[in-house]
């Protein structure tokens, strides 16, 4: 267990929409010198987009699972709300913000939610294997950010209109690349 104190010890702390950060697979390198190999497994197979874990037996990725399932549910009605027309009312976030903003704002704005979910999960948790699943989540969070590039997406965007617009067949074989 010492090995686990020091490697937490040596890992940066994180805030939501840092510049920079330890990339994922940085951290999986390092955790593999300091954790057991079943730890490790329990670090990896933990994704940000699967939310169908198999090693439901730690009580912190139950926790995590049933956050996950009840945020995915509330994103789907909301959605589909918003597809009919009709009002929604959530128990997670407030329907009203989401109005006024962009795809990308919505995005983000969900994953603060995670982030705030994953800072009380951490919560008394220094260096033992929840926090570090946690930390390696918090990883995956920031790195999904690091995606959102406004300039770079409207560069896209303006280069699948212009070429829409000039030849239909081109646009496919864009979106296969």
């Amino acid at each position: 267990m010492d090995k686990y104190y020091y490697f937490a010890s040596q890992l940066p702390s994180l805030s939501f929409k840092q510049g920079s950060f330890l990339s994922k697979q940085y951290f999986l390198e390092e955790a593999k010198k300091w954790l057991s190999k079943k730890d490790i497994d329990v670090i990896v197979e933990l994704k940000l987009d699967n939310y169908k874990i198999q090693n439901e037996k730690l009580s912190f990725l139950k926790k995590w699972l049933d956050f996950e399932n009840s945020l995915r549910t509330e994103i789907s009605k909301y959605r589909k709300a918003r597809s009919e027309d009709s009002q929604f009312t959530s128990k997670m976030f407030s329907s009203s913000i989401l109005k006024e903003k962009t795809p990308l704002q919505i995005e983000v704005m969900f994953l603060q939610l995670r982030w705030n979910f994953i800072v009380k999960m951490k919560f008394e948790h220094y260096s033992d294997l929840q926090f570090l699943v946690l930390y390696y989540l918090q990883l995956q969070i920031l790195d999904r950010l690091s995606l959102f590039n406004k300039e770079q997406g409207k560069e896209k965007f303006e280069e699948l209109i212009t070429i829409s617009k000039n030849d239909p067949k081109k646009e496919q074989n864009v979106k296969e690349k």
